[in-house]
């Protein structure tokens, strides 16, 4: 199978702490082929959204581009090694995320497990091996099979906290 991914960069000013992952990327990895889309505005959500739906808006296209097999979300603040890439591939899963630092939320990373009333009980860390099934995650290093899109309902990222999919 070929894997064809289309990276979406969601920034509101600038994506200097990026470039460097995605220049070893495109060095490093011949045998992917993946575009580049930085989403400019100032909601990550919005831009996420019209990363996968070709850049148009509202609730009158909610369709992930066709010429894609998976989606790759990488926060315009996010560091990353072009193996992180390619272990995220690997597992062949629907979503896959790998830890990363949030630089908001003390220095913990962006996956784990949340308890009753949404609060979180476990942060898993870049040191722990293995696959794990997660509750939580953040997107900012995010990998989605493009066909998950036509499973879940629009607007498919919302809100401040990253949901993948509306509950209703």
């Amino acid at each position: 199978m070929i894997l064809n991914i289309k990276i979406v960069i969601p920034f509101y000013s600038e994506f200097e702490v990026v470039k460097p992952g995605l220049r070893a990327l495109r060095e490093k990895t011949s045998a992917l082929t993946f575009d580049v889309q930085p989403v400019q505005g100032p909601y990550v959500h919005t831009n996420r959204n019209l990363g996968v739906n070709q850049g148009k808006s509202g609730a009158t296209y909610q369709k992930a581009d066709s010429a894609y097999t998976h989606f790759l979300f990488i926060d315009s603040d996010i560091s990353f090694h072009p193996k992180h890439v390619i272990i995220a591939l690997a597992h062949n899963a629907p979503v896959v995320t790998l830890p990363y630092l949030s630089h908001e939320n003390n220095g913990n990373y962006q996956v784990g497990e949340l308890g009753m009333a949404y609060t979180i009980t476990r942060h898993y860390d870049s040191k722990e091996k293995g696959v794990k099934h997660v509750t939580f995650t953040g997107g900012g290093f995010l990998l989605v099979r493009a066909d998950v899109f036509s499973e879940l309902r629009y607007p498919w990222f919302h809100h401040s906290e990253i949901t993948i999919g509306s509950e209703s």
